[in-house]
């Protein structure tokens, strides 16, 4: 019987590391941009309320993708 699990290799893996930072770029120049823009230091304090709301949230979620 044929194992149907993917294989992933180094490419695979660059082009997910990628993506992530690209998204990270991306969410963090939008939460300066519109958050507080002419005042950084209460722009970070809003974006960790909003990553602590997020992993309150979905936190389990997380761990559990963590694990596998």
């Amino acid at each position: 019987m044929a194992d149907d699990t993917p294989v992933f290799g180094l490419a695979d893996g660059i082009f997910v590391f990628v993506g992530a930072v690209s998204l990270w770029r991306g969410v963090t120049a939008f939460e300066d941009a519109y958050f507080f823009p002419e005042d950084p230091e209460r722009s970070i304090l809003a974006s960790l309320a909003v990553g602590l709301a997020i992993m309150a949230w979905k936190g389990k979620d997380f761990i559990g993708i963590l694990r596998a």
